[in-house]
């Protein structure tokens, strides 16, 4: 993937847009790609102007959306995508601030008063004052102050030129009467000579073209702040309005992805090189939302029936240990008893023996065994071979062959049956990718269109196309089954096994397909159909090995199909 400074719009952004200096635009770019992309989690950068300073705050408002923020890190291309949108959003509405007239008068005015000479400057200083509190407040600039001292500098003009008294003034006399007010405080008591007068005519100039200068150049960068804040708000609409259907479109593939696990990873390889193109490619998902969600649904319940067959039952020995208790050994004290065995004897019976009027009493207990003696065990741990069944997966006895499907799109495949076809051919699809079988789909009305699936990478944009299709148009089965024919006779295919879903409401099978179905068969090629109605051509139904009728309200047709796709019927 190329740097981000190297896309054409951003390139020119960098290197020839008007604002700011080119080390702060690269600053810029660079922080935008760094925050989409999960570099860094906020913009760090000074801002040293105020254009600056506004436009991280958009990258702020861009980035505060969570929906795209998560969408750019998990998608490197969607935060390209969005990077170089919110560089032309700039772009457009420098462009837009350009084509704009706006201040062009003022600006003509603002280089005129430029061009004028000091004294002229002062002479037509009043209408320029007029002018300007057209245009701005005394907030804007001090207009009063500077009058005053065009009042003031027009006096001593009097005393240093006094042939040019009144002569080069354009101001009208009564208005120069009512100007002429006592002034307490001269501004310019300083002044005693010719050049200091001049000093300060051109310090009055620079100063009042400087304040006008200013505001004149702030008008213009909040106008192009504006032009640029409303193309990033068209931006922004756009880009959270692409979000929300990307969203939509990952939710609608979701069920479909989970299926197909890491063989159609949405976060890698092709999907991840597509960006917001790839709703434009796929705005078929996004019309048939309620469609696919039925379709992923009928998928859920055909893979729980292909889990409930690959679960099989085997046999297998385990060891268990039980304890019995061994009477012959002794070593563990349990209770008292009475017996004989005098080497366990209690105490107390022991007492009997220790004089000749009690010892008779201890010999006749023992005669009778009624001594009281501890009653002593031993348990013992015996390891017992049981055989157990459990459920395991299994693989196939052979390898596996590949496998072409049939499927009719015509009209009156539309509605449940449109589902169903749609359903199964996704989920042998996986069985088949899992499998490491290679897949190719025929779909027919009156003509075909074919898409080989054995490299799935390549040909998910065909697999899309072909769930959001509309089934429409005629039935005639013998253009697929010539070209099924036809690609059993290549090398790669010559070995696959034919599975047909249709609802078979079509004329009979062609002699010269029906030729080519029988020298097939020979060959050991199946031919397997499944039925998706209940009035099927039985004439064409006799040319298959194996018919299944489906039934919306049973997973038996779904379980027999992927029970014979995992056994290697097919």
């Amino acid at each position: 993937m190329d740097p981000i400074e190297e896309q054409p719009d951003v390139d020119y952004f960098i290197h020839y847009s008007p604002v700011m200096t080119e080390e702060s635009r690269y600053a810029f770019v660079k922080t935008i790609d760094a925050v989409l992309s999960g570099k860094i989690e906020k913009p760090s950068v000074v801002a040293t102007t105020a254009f600056e300073s506004e436009l991280y705050k958009q990258l702020d408002t861009l980035i505060s959306n969570a929906d795209l923020l998560n969408t750019c890190r998990r998608f490197p291309e969607i935060a390209r995508d969005v990077a170089v949108r919110l560089i032309k959003s700039i772009i457009a509405g420098i462009k837009n601030d350009a084509k704009s007239d706006r201040f062009h008068d003022e600006e003509v005015k603002y280089k005129e008063y430029q061009q004028k000479k000091q004294e002229t400057f002062l002479t037509n200083y009043d209408a320029l004052d007029t002018y300007l509190s057209e245009r701005y407040t005394a907030k804007d600039i001090n207009l009063p102050f500077y009058s005053r001292a065009a009042r003031e500098l027009r006096e001593i003009q009097e005393n240093f030129f006094p042939s040019r008294k009144k002569k080069e003034s354009s101001v009208p006399p009564d208005k120069e009467k009512t100007e002429k007010q006592p002034i307490e405080e001269p501004l310019f008591k300083d002044i005693q000579t010719r050049e200091q007068y001049k000093d300060k005519i051109q310090g009055f100039k620079q100063e009042v073209l400087k304040d006008w200068g200013g505001l004149l150049e702030k008008k213009k960068q909040d106008h192009l702040l504006a032009e640029i804040d409303k193309s990033r708000e068209l931006a922004c609409k756009e880009l959270y309005e692409n979000i929300d259907k990307f969203k939509k479109m990952m939710n609608i593939l979701g069920p479909f992805s989970n299926e197909l696990g890491r063989l159609w990873d949405l976060s890698k390889g092709n999907w991840n090189a597509m960006g917001f193109d790839i709703l434009a490619h796929f705005a078929a998902l996004l019309e048939k939302q309620e469609t696919l969600q039925k379709l992923a649904e009928m998928l859920g319940r055909l893979h729980e029936s292909e889990k409930e067959l690959e679960e099989r039952e085997i046999e297998t020995e385990k060891i268990h240990y039980s304890q019995k208790i061994d009477h012959s050994q002794k070593s563990e004290i349990i209770s008292v008893h009475e017996s004989d065995d005098i080497q366990y004897c209690l105490p107390q019976e022991l007492v009997l023996l220790s004089s000749q009027e009690s010892d008779i009493l201890f010999y006749l207990k023992f005669a009778e065994k009624k001594l009281l003696t501890y009653q002593l065990i031993n348990r013992a741990n015996i390891a017992e071979r049981r055989s157990e069944k459990q459920k395991a997966w299994l693989p196939g006895k052979k390898k596996k062959g590949p496998i072409i499907i049939c499927v009719d799109t015509s009209g009156s495949m539309h509605g449940t049956p449109e589902i169903v076809a749609k359903t199964l051919c996704f989920a042998l699809l996986r069985i088949a990718l899992l499998e490491n079988r290679q897949c190719f789909l025929i779909s027919f009305s009156t003509a075909i269109e074919t898409i080989e699936l054995t490299n799935f990478n390549k040909s998910y944009a065909s697999m899309i196309k072909f769930l959001t299709h509309s089934f429409y148009g005629g039935t005639d089965a013998n253009p697929a089954l010539r070209e099924a024919l036809r690609q059993i006779q290549t090398e790669r295919y010559e070995k696959a096994d034919v599975l047909m879903i249709s609802d078979f409401i079509m004329d009979q099978v062609g002699a010269s397909e029906q030729a080519g179905i029988e020298a097939a068969k020979k060959k050991g090629t199946k031919f397997h159909s499944l039925v998706v109605s209940s009035v099927p051509n039985p004439a064409v139904l006799a040319n298959f090995d194996n018919s299944w009728v489906y039934d919306p309200n049973s997973k038996s047709v779904l379980t027999q199909v992927a029970k014979n796709f995992r056994t290697s019927i097919f």
